[in-house]
């Protein structure tokens, strides 16, 4: 099994494993900028803390305002580039499947002759080509609920920061 499975890596299965490397690198990606964020997430919720005193007026800080404006910006930048890749890796993961049942058509459109070896060759090679579809689907489709979730947490929370820095103008002016 694993002979066939090898011997298969140099067939259509090879563009399987391709999609799987980038959609690696995509994920790694996408770790680091939600790290990065997680940074900006911290600071930004001291900030909204003392954003929270000044427009209770408890402490005055024009500083604190500026400093949640450059973090906001940052966080924005960061947040659209983190948006954009995760994108492509939800659509490659989407993929993995389709390639899968691609590679087994493919590999069935090369029956020529119905010889038991013939046969033998062509349905490992279909059938490799469905398992590494499925199973690179199914884990990538566990790395996109990983980080999901923090993306929307991080949208709820920059429409939040925003709302309060866009209150704050239309109080000073």
């Amino acid at each position: 099994m694993i002979k066939i499975l090898i011997q298969n890596l140099a067939g259509y299965d090879a563009i399987i494993f391709v999609a799987a490397i980038i959609n690696c690198i995509l994920f790694i990606r996408i770790l680091k900028d939600l790290k990065i964020i997680d940074g900006h997430f911290k600071q930004t919720k001291f900030l909204q803390n003392e954003l929270l005193a000044y427009r209770l007026k408890i402490n005055e800080h024009e500083h604190s305002i500026e400093r949640l404006r450059d973090v906001l910006d940052q966080f924005t930048t960061i947040k659209h580039r983190l948006d954009q890749i995760s994108v492509f890796y939800i659509s490659l993961t989407s993929i993995f499947p389709l390639l899968g049942i691609l590679g087994t058509v493919v590999a069935l459109l090369n029956l020529t002759d119905f010889t038991n070896s013939i046969i033998t060759v062509n349905f490992s090679l279909a059938l490799t080509s469905t398992f590494w579809g499925i199973l690179f689907g199914a884990i990538s489709k566990f790395g996109e609920g990983f980080f999901t979730a923090k993306l929307e947490l991080y949208d709820k929370l920059y429409h939040e920061v925003r709302s309060s820095l866009l209150l704050i103008g239309a109080e000073n002016e």
